[in-house]
C-alpha cells in the first residue's frame, strides 16, 4: 500500500491528539494506563509513519530531514513537537540513511 503525505500527516496528528498532557500524568504506570486504550491506533500510526519513511528513503537523507522539518514547522505546541520528533526518529530509524 502506498502511504501518502496526507496519510503521514494524519498518523502524526493522531498520535499528537492522544498524547496526554504531561501535567496530568502522575507516574509511568498512570501514563501506560492512559495510553492502553489507544494501542491499536498507536501501532497503526507508527506503521504508517514507518512505511512513509521507507517510501521516501530513496530520495535521500536531506529530503527526509526536510519532510520532518516541514511538519515540525507547522506545530506551535511543544508537546506536539516532541511527539512528532521522537516518533519519526524511532519509526524512521533504519529507513534509508535515517538514524535515530
Amino acid at each position: 500500500m502506498t502511504v501518502t503525505r496526507g496519510n503521514f500527516k494524519a498518523a502524526l496528528d493522531s498520535l499528537v491528539s492522544i498524547e496526554p498532557n504531561p501535567n496530568a500524568v502522575q507516574s509511568m504506570a498512570h501514563y501506560d494506563a492512559l495510553m492502553a486504550p489507544h494501542q491499536a491506533a498507536i501501532t497503526q500510526a507508527k506503521a504508517t509513519i514507518h512505511d512513509y519513511g521507507l517510501q521516501i528513503a530513496h530520495k535521500g537523507l536531506p529530503f527526509m530531514q526536510d519532510e520532518l522539518q516541514f511538519f515540525l514547522g507547522q506545530q506551535t505546541d511543544s508537546l506536539a513537537l516532541s511527539v512528532i520528533k521522537s516518533t519519526v526518529n524511532q519509526s524512521w530509524n533504519g529507513c534509508g540513511q535515517w538514524q535515530a
